[in-house]
């Protein structure tokens, strides 16, 4: 039944709830459908589209409705009995004069909630708009947070008088009432974004997730404080709390959930996983299920006590990278396959087409990047492993890592490959045989590594965990010595580094975000030449240098064109169909310059002949090989101390 389920929605849910009354579980995706499913997954019925509704992220409900926030910003009221939509509003116009001057953006906020007779939500300027909940009219704006977007928004149930708590996105807590309009600042987190808040109500304190933090926040008002408590070193999505807050879930980005012996200082005591991609949405069904979502799309119903998966519903396939040689493209898949295309163009036209797939031999691992070595292929893989196979897919040699396999590099001469992973390993293998030659244990997670001057540096940049609890804590671009085993240089900021391009002429193209931004880098001199960051609305996953311009895809669904010279943004489009890969120029026969992108569940292809990129062609991969293997999804009480550190920190709470 659940292969059956996945087989019959294959799609990328974005956000779930269960309706306890009806017993139904109500789903939205990316296409901006909503879908309501019994209480094991399997489709009952499904919306019609709206003509302008795109990705929906942030979803409530009560008796009688579904609403939702889309990626640009609209709001949707739905039937639940017939899934019809019943009223489409563009939020950007549901604000008052005083916020007239801050631009409509497009965001995938979370932030709306229904309080007794209300509808408030985060509009596309960032504000929050509240409207009548029985017509759906606009009752008033507020601008809670002067400096970001708003990510959460729920009613306070530790507060009588229904008011709200609302973070936004550089991670400030507010308490804002509905009344009066005013909003009063509560804790200033330190730690970036937080998706997600719990009130406990055992020990009358709130849980919050916390993304540079690497872990949850338990605020408290009376006395003041704040409790830190770090066990992952990735993104930290969501959190439910049993109904008598005994025990906490909380959804992580590193493929697992953690589960919580709820505390003065909660007990971790276990981890759910490991599932095919990162945990970003959880909620709960009742005590004994959990409704869990992945980023790739899947839906699961999850036993609480085993950790099994009871049933599943929908999910995608994506290239993480890709290679090109003249016309033959070559993808790394999720599923664990290479699949090839053919590049067919006279002039603007373009193609993909689907030639054959390549299926390794003994291993159900899941590619992220890879490598051409001689003939053969080279792949890392989420499960830390890294193996050479030949066009048959007969695997020459494997090895295994300590945690998620993020880069690889391979020396100018193909005879060294270097990796780095999640857990901080820098790994340098000998191409041939697969031996390690030598490794490197940093403080942080690496997220990208580069070989430059000939294979005798490698760089690589850091993902940012706050290791202080006053403040956040750059992140390095670590330029480090293969001879010597030292660090020569780095390049400290504030961000995570996603992605690193060598370019010809010894400058380095480095894609992150926060402060990182995207940068052109002088290998030589260690200095940051240009740096390009206008108008992302999310982080920066991929960048390539063109002529007089670098082009770049954001996490935020963006194509970004920007002048090398000048750093200006010439060009802003809200065009891609999922969450970017790899990116790669290609150029027919006849000279004709395309950007050719994997994103999440398809290829696509844009011609930059007059500069700014021009959609030509896309590639659904609904057709293409499919795996999950949720079957290895289980309860895990004996945790591995390599993958997560677990801290605890106790701080007094500084006035706001």
């Amino acid at each position: 039944m659940t292969s059956a389920n996945q087989a019959q929605l294959r799609t990328r849910f974005t956000n779930a709830l269960y309706d306890k009354s009806r017993n139904a579980i109500f789903a939205v995706d990316d296409k901006g459908l909503v879908y309501r499913m019994d209480s094991e997954l399997r489709l009952v019925s499904k919306s019609a589209n709206t003509l302008h509704g795109v990705a929906l992220h942030g979803m409530c409900d009560d008796d009688l409705f579904i609403y939702t926030r889309d990626v640009a910003g609209n709001v949707v009221r739905w039937c639940k009995n017939t899934l019809n939509p019943l009223n489409f509003l563009l939020s950007g116009y549901l604000s008052d004069s005083a916020q007239e001057h801050l631009p409509p953006v497009p965001s995938p906020s979370h932030a709306i909630a229904c309080t007794e007779d209300l509808l408030v939500v985060c509009n596309a300027r960032g504000c929050l708009s509240a409207l009548s909940r029985k017509e759906m009219t606009y009752q008033w704006a507020a601008d809670v947070s002067s400096r970001a977007f708003l990510e959460h928004v729920s009613v306070d149930p530790s507060h009588a008088d229904g008011s709200l708590l609302v973070i936004d996105v550089t991670g400030t807590l507010f308490r804002f009432n509905t009344v009066t309009q005013a909003a009063k600042p509560l804790l200033e987190l330190r730690s970036g974004v937080s998706h997600s808040l719990r009130y406990d109500s055992r020990f009358d304190r709130y849980w919050i997730t916390s993304d540079v933090g690497g872990g949850i926040t338990l605020f408290s008002e009376e006395p003041a404080r704040t409790t830190h408590i770090r066990f992952t070193n990735d993104d930290v999505e969501e959190i439910v709390l049993t109904s008598d807050a005994s025990t906490g879930y909380v959804a992580c980005f590193d493929h697992h959930i953690y589960v919580f012996e709820n505390d003065l200082v909660p007990r971790l005591t276990g981890r759910i996983g490991p599932f095919k991609f990162q945990v970003n949405h959880l909620k709960p069904m009742d005590d004994q299920r959990l409704l869990a979502l992945l980023e790739s799309g899947e839906l699961y119903i999850i036993d609480s006590a085993s950790g099994t998966v009871a049933a599943a519903a929908g999910g995608t396939t994506t290239y993480w990278d890709f290679l090109l040689d003249h016309h033959s493209l070559s993808a790394f898949s999720e599923s664990g396959i290479v699949d090839r295309y053919r590049l067919v163009s006279q002039f603007k036209d373009f193609a993909f087409v689907y030639e054959d797939e390549i299926h390794v031999s003994g291993t159900e691992t899941r590619m992220r990047m890879g490598a051409r070595l001689g003939r053969d292929y080279f792949s890392i893989c989420t499960d830390g492993s890294a193996l050479r196979f030949d066009e048959t897919g007969l695997v020459r040699w494997k090895v295994r890592i300590d945690g998620i396999l993020r880069d690889v590099s391979v020396t100018p001469a193909q005879d060294r490959v270097v990796l780095c992973s999640e857990t901080g390993w820098l790994v340098e293998l000998a191409a041939d045989t697969g031996e390690v030659l030598w490794r490197f244990k940093n403080k942080r997670p690496i997220w990208c590594v580069q070989y430059v001057d000939d294979g005798r540096t490698v760089v690589y940049g850091e993902r940012e965990l706050r290791q202080e609890e006053a403040a956040r804590t750059p992140s390095r671009l670590v330029f480090f010595d293969i001879l010597t085993q030292v660090v020569v240089g780095q390049l400290p900021d504030m961000g995570n580094h996603k992605r690193l391009r060598l370019c010809d002429d010894q400058r380095l193209l480095v894609s992150g975000n926060g402060n990182n931004a995207v940068q052109i880098v002088d290998i030589g001199s260690r200095t940051v030449l240009n740096k390009f960051k206008e108008w992302q609305i999310n982080t920066p996953e991929n960048a390539v240098l063109h002529g007089d311009f670098v082009y770049v895809a954001t996490y935020g669904y963006q194509l970004l064109t920007y002048s090398i010279e000048t750093g200006e943004l010439l060009d802003g489009q809200h065009v891609l169909e999922g969450y970017p890969g790899g990116l790669q120029l290609w150029r027919n026969e006849a000279g004709v310059p395309f950007l050719l992108l994997s994103v999440r569940n398809a290829l696509m292809a844009f011609c930059i002949a007059s500069g700014s990129p021009e959609l030509v062609a896309t590639r659904y991969l609904y057709d293409r090989f499919y795996r999950d293997n949720h079957a290895r999804v289980r309860m895990q009480k004996e945790l591995q101390a390599t993958n997560w550190e677990l801290t605890t920190a106790l701080e007094d709470l500084q006035p706001a």
